[in-house]
Parts: C-alpha cells; structure tokens; sequence
C-alpha cells in the first residue's frame, strides 16, 4: 500500500465521546504529510543527482578513449619522424616518448581522481537516499505503532464504558425508583 501525502491529508476519523481532539489530530496529519511529502521530494533530488553523476561518468569514460587516441597519434608521429631522419628522429622520439609518458600519467591521474570523485558522488547520493529510505520507513513504523495504540485505547474505552453502562443498568434495576 502506497501512502501519498494527500492519503494523510485527507484521513478522516470518526468522532467519539472523549476522543482525541480533532484539530490536533489534524494538525498532526498535516504536519506529517508536509514532511514525508518533502522526503519525496528529496528522493527525487537524489535520483536526479545520480543520474547526472551517472552521465558525468560516462563523458569522462568517452574523454578516456579520446586520451588513449592521442597517444596513439603522437607514437606514430614519433615513428614517421624516425623514418626521416635518424639522428634527428631519435632526439625527436625521446621528447615524444617522454611527453607521451607524462601525458599518460597526467590523463591517468585525472582519470582516477575523476573516476574517484564520482564513486564518492554517487557512494554519499547512495547514503543519502537511504539514509532518507530508512527515515521515512521509520516515520510510517511510528505512525503505525501510534494507530495502533489509538485502536487499543479505543477498544479498551468501549469495553469499561460498556461495563459501566452494565454495571448500572443492574444497579438500577436492583433499585427501582
């Protein structure tokens, strides 16, 4: 059964002699579909957060294939230099190997620190939701428990007004005017 905040609005119940006070009981339902109708809400922030931190993730993926092209590109060019002119080639493929070598390095730190960054992301949306799941669960445990607790009293009420009703019902007739 799904409980949306009108559900909790809109909950009526039946009137009683010595019952609760309607206004608070109304109030405390009000106040109550405000605040799980905000847990929504921020449930649906956090699912709106993790899906651009999935999106993120995967740009940053594509940025990697276009990092190992380039390095890719810059060995061939190292390469055809080589083909040209030996002695010159060989400086050349020294430079390029060294550039090539810390531009790995460089992409692969940035790699990391953004596959990293977007693993705390999506680890602490992650907490967070059900951090708030777990709230809101709790919340409609209480509420429960409470419904509960005013069924018993309720029952309880009935039975010693029915017994006194009893209990001077034959009291009366024992003793007839």
């Amino acid at each position: 059964m799904n409980i949306t905040p009108f559900d909790i609005r809109s909950q009526e119940f039946s009137g009683a002699v010595s019952g609760y006070n309607r206004r608070e009981v109304k109030q405390f339902l009000e106040n109550l579909s405000s605040e799980f109708e905000q847990m929504l809400v921020n449930a649906n922030d956090l699912q709106t957060r993790i899906q651009h931190l999935e999106i993120q993730l995967g740009e940053l993926r594509s940025g990697e294939d276009d990092l190992k092209r380039a390095v890719i590109s810059a060995g061939q060019i190292a390469h055809q230099m080589k083909e040209n002119a030996q002695r010159e080639a060989e400086i050349i493929k020294r430079e390029a190997e060294a550039i090539r070598e810390q531009a790995e390095r460089d992409a692969q730190a940035i790699l990391d620190q953004a596959r990293k960054r977007a693993d705390e992301l999506l680890r602490e949306a992650n907490l967070d939701r059900d951090r708030m799941f777990s709230e809101a669960h709790a919340k409609v445990q209480e509420m429960q428990t409470g419904l509960e607790q005013v069924k018993s009293e309720k029952a309880q009420f009935l039975a010693q007004y029915r017994a006194m009703l009893k209990a001077f019902l034959e009291l009366s007739a024992k003793h007839p005017e």
